[in-house]
């Protein structure tokens, strides 16, 4: 994947804790209201930043300000970016050979793969291959210049 260490969440108990103040930059994507803000928050190094690119459909979860405070981290968050930063993101993925972890799941699943979502089942992201659809001209619809 190209990273050098990850932090399996799911895995340990007290990732949170042994990873304390570990990181400079946390660009989060989770999209559930639920998921661990204040441990995430502890893994700031000082001057740390967590930026929320994940659009939960309810509010973040509470925190204490005080995690913030004490190390000058500050919480910010984008919804894409401009041209020229993900044109560097892009870079840097391809740089580093960072490459996506997805799992396909066809249009015929799509209900359940809501469904797992929803649970905290889903893992990576969740994609359905696309079917290309090729027409010639003479399938094209054509206009009558009458």
């Amino acid at each position: 994947m190209g990273a050098d260490l990850y932090i399996a969440t799911e895995e340990d108990e007290n990732w949170n804790k042994k990873n304390a103040r570990s990181l400079d930059l946390i660009i989060s994507t989770v999209s559930s209201p639920k998921m661990p803000l204040p441990k995430y928050l502890q893994l700031l190094r000082t001057h740390g930043q967590f930026i929320q690119v994940g659009a939960p459909e309810d509010s973040l979860p509470g925190f204490n300000i005080f995690s913030l405070i004490a190390k000058g981290a500050k919480i910010g968050g984008s919804a894409i970016g401009r041209p020229r930063e993900i044109e560097e993101m892009l870079q840097l993925a391809a740089s580093k050979k960072v490459k996506p972890w997805i799992q396909e799941r066809s249009m015929k699943d799509a209900n359940n793969a809501v469904v797992d979502m929803d649970d905290g089942k889903a893992r990576y992201r969740s994609v359905a291959p696309s079917q290309i659809w090729s027409l010639s001209l003479a399938d094209t619809p054509q206009i009558c210049p009458c």
